[in-house]
């Protein structure tokens, strides 16, 4: 599977969580050019403050306005549960078909579930990403690698997902990476694309790849 970032890039497939919501201009530009709209329970909040209703709504409703909920496909789950309505989300995305899914407002605010969000695209190597007016966050694995067209200038960072990554092979970068085992910590931070076309893979395990858009 080959995972395609370019500038223009805009998901088929949007998921918006209740997490910090930096840019409404961003959020209605996606979601207007998206088929499918999700929100996760709390996010319903952010589609209705740009006046989008998400064709469904996952979670268990304890922070969504009951005026509108007659209007949307609900799958409604109880407080206590073991995984999170973003989680659940995903998860009825992906079995419908709707994929790769790309998550909105899924990071800031609560520094736990942006951890398990980030645990969600690592589970899901490029069936799922997170995208901010900012940067774009990925996974990628054995089965899947990435493209980047055209960001030039632009800051990338790889990280593992675990203790190491096997085989990563890098083209279009100032620093390329031929094979090599990253561990974790920071020997991946800030490296720059240099070329139209960089290309990003891994041999053994779970590299997070993060996309600088400014």
């Amino acid at each position: 599977m080959i995972l395609t970032f370019y500038p223009e890039f805009k998901p088929d497939n949007v998921l918006v969580c209740a997490g910090s919501l930096h840019d409404t201009d961003h959020l209605k530009e996606i979601c207007d050019h998206a088929r499918f709209i999700a929100a996760a329970d709390g996010g319903l909040k952010h589609l209705l403050s740009i006046d989008v209703l998400p064709n469904l709504l996952v979670g268990d409703q304890d922070s969504c306005p009951e005026e509108v909920l007659f209007e949307i496909e609900t799958l409604k789950f109880p407080v206590e549960k073991d995984e999170s309505d973003a989680e659940l989300a995903v998860m009825e995305l992906l079995e419908r078909g709707h994929g790769p899914v790309a998550m909105l407002c899924s990071v800031g605010g609560r520094l736990d579930h942006t951890i398990a969000n980030l645990q969600l695209i690592a589970a899901n190597p490029g069936r799922v990403l997170i995208m901010e007016p900012d940067f774009i966050m990925c996974a990628i694995n054995d089965s899947v690698r990435a493209v980047l067209n055209k960001f030039n200038g632009k800051i990338l960072s790889l990280f593992p997902f675990g203790e190491y990554v096997n085989g990563v092979r890098t083209r279009g970068l100032k620093w390329e990476l031929e094979g090599e085992r990253i561990k974790a910590g920071s020997r991946g931070l800030s490296n720059l694309i240099i070329r139209e076309r960089a290309e990003i893979s891994v041999e053994r395990g779970v590299l997070f790849i993060y996309l600088s858009l400014v």
